[in-house]
């Protein structure tokens, strides 16, 4: 079993897929911190000193490099499914989720966490709601392209977890 977890920054990818490998006594891997780990440099000193398109780069070949592991949930960066064709690689890879969460909740959530954010560092809400909306809204044609959607407005990983486990097994019964 191989899955992918999508959807913009603080969806819950880490928490909930932390928490469904848990259950499942599946591994789990966060992207973001498997390249901070390989390249012994923070996702900000990344971004800063060499630049987006360089960490697009590199988070397409280890997202190619995990791909291969089974028994795994791997939580994506916001931004991996709308780059270097890696939403067909996902998908060709394995089982791909979208943590599908709301502006308003997102926003709730970016304030609450946003300075760990590079792309919403230092923000306040009226930048952030200029900033995620059309953001938010270019990344969301990507994230539909995953064969299954959980809603993650509500924050209880229990429910989130049955979610999950219903969703699955609609998606294996076909």
């Amino acid at each position: 079993m191989r899955i992918f977890l999508v959807g913009y920054m603080c969806s819950g990818k880490t928490t909930l897929g932390k928490y469904i490998a848990e259950k499942l006594n599946l591994s789990f891997i966060d992207l973001d911190e498997f390249i901070v780990e390989k390249e012994n440099q923070s996702i900000d000193e990344i971004f800063d000193k060499r630049g987006e398109e360089e960490f697009r780069v590199l988070e397409h070949n280890y997202l190619k490099e995990l791909s291969s592991l089974e028994n795994v949930i791997i939580a994506t960066g916001g931004g991996t499914p709308c780059f270097s064709n890696n939403m067909s690689l996902i998908n060709n890879a394995g089982i791909s989720i979208y943590l599908k969460t709301s502006i308003p909740v997102l926003i709730d959530r970016l304030l609450l966490m946003g300075d760990s954010r590079p792309l919403v560092k230092g923000k306040t809400r009226d930048e952030l709601n200029e900033f995620v909306i059309p953001h938010f809204s270019s990344r969301e044609l990507f994230y539909e392209k995953a064969e299954i959607k959980i809603i993650c407005d509500d924050w209880n990983l229990k429910s989130l977890f049955s979610d999950f486990i219903s969703e699955l097994n609609l998606y294996n019964a076909k």
